[in-house]
């Protein structure tokens, strides 16, 4: 008679058990506070469709709504931060797995992505890179050089992105006279911050001595390091895997005035060199390595006050905007130019810059970027 009884109370215990937690969890759910931004992944977070256009039968019966909803919900799930990291860290540590969405984990070097290489994509930015150097860098002299993806340096050397092959298919598509240069050697997965892509400014001369050496400038001298905090990487963000946080250290710099162009009136404004104006945690943005230049800029003049007569063109991404506050330190240069391609570079920019012949050209790339040709936007 009892073990009859049990079986009839287990269920009923058990349904009511997790009807419980159901509910709590939608209880929970009704009174947290929707972010405005997910901090985590750095993008605003899902709302309610009905906040952003209303709802009616439309909406509904074409799924919109359903798959709004279902956004909005996943990004404004209670505990949702805590579960990604279980989740990540059960994939690793559990059921042992090599990666998580492409992304790889390992104790020695942090976080790393691995990426397909595509040769066309390479292919592809190379002749986009060529129309520019056609058209308005006549007489000056020309270097390349491709920046190792943090994989490169890890077990999986092999798997994806190769700087060798890269340098090979850029090399052979750029124009005659471009002096391509390694960069492989000058650097370790220890000179890349353990939760980003990004490399460490700190750690850079030996880039400095190889780019020096290539180009012909006068390499600078270290200068004292500053601490400007601590953060997570893009890698954390995106993995969630539970780790510390890393000390963020950069070059003192002095002596040098950064100039931003602004495109609404063609003009350029003064601004600093490391951007530190929000006081909640000394960075300047979502993204904290924009700490260096202020991140995406389409133009940006260092003036170092030499005079010379000779410039440093730098066509670059996001690790240009670390490395240049350093080259600005050379003094072979009156200025050092970052042109960002990713926004539309016209001609009517290469005028308002004034390529000065004699000066020098650089093209300095992550092998990520150079993997998309469609992120290089040259107007007419």
């Amino acid at each position: 008679m009892t073990t009859q009884k049990a079986k009839k109370t287990i269920p009923i215990i058990t349904t009511s058990v997790f009807c419980i937690i159901i509910a709590a969890f939608v209880l929970l759910n009704a009174f947290i506070t929707t972010p405005e931004i997910i901090v985590s992944e750095r993008r605003p977070a899902a709302i309610l469709p009905t906040r952003r256009e209303g709802f009616n039968s439309r909406i509904f019966m074409d799924s919109t709504f359903s798959g709004q909803f279902n956004d909005f919900a996943a990004d404004n799930f209670v505990f949702r931060e805590q579960m990604r990291r279980v989740r990540s860290w059960m994939t690793f540590n559990v059921f042992r797995q090599s990666d998580m969405g492409g992304l790889i984990f390992h104790p020695d070097y942090g976080i790393a992505s691995f990426v397909p290489m595509d040769e066309r994509q390479y292919e592809l930015t190379a002749l986009r890179l060529t129309q520019i150097i056609q058209r308005d860098l006549d007489g000056l002299n020309l270097h390349f050089a491709i920046i190792p993806d943090k994989s490169y340096f890890t077990r999986f050397a092999n798997m994806g992105l190769c700087p060798h092959r890269g340098a090979e298919i850029i090399g052979a598509d750029l124009p005659s006279g471009v002096n391509m240069i390694d960069l492989t050697d000058t650097l370790t997965v220890d000179d890349f911050y353990r939760t980003d892509l990004h490399w460490c400014q700190t750690r850079l001369w030996g880039v400095m001595d190889r780019l020096s050496q290539e180009i012909g400038f006068a390499n600078p001298a270290p200068t004292p390091i500053i601490d400007v905090g601590y953060w997570h990487g893009v890698y954390y963000q995106q993995l969630a895997m539970p780790m510390p946080q890393e000390p963020m250290r950069v070059h003192q710099v002095e002596g040098v005035t950064a100039w931003y162009w602004n495109h609404a009136n063609n003009t350029f404004a003064r601004g600093p060199i490391y951007d530190k104006t929000d006081p909640r945690h000394g960075f300047p943005s979502i993204d904290p390595y924009n700490i260096f230049l202020r991140g995406p800029q389409t133009l940006i003049r260092l003036e170092t006050g030499n005079n010379t007569g000779r410039n440093l063109y730098l066509f670059r991404d996001s690790f240009g905007s670390s490395i240049a506050p350093l080259l600005s330190l050379s003094e072979s240069y009156d200025n050092i130019w970052l042109i960002d391609l990713r926004s539309a570079f016209t001609s009517e920019m290469a005028e308002l810059i004034g390529f000065t012949a004699g000066s020098d050209v650089l093209f300095l790339y992550s092998s990520l970027i150079l993997n998309n040709h469609d992120l290089f936007r040259i107007g007419q």
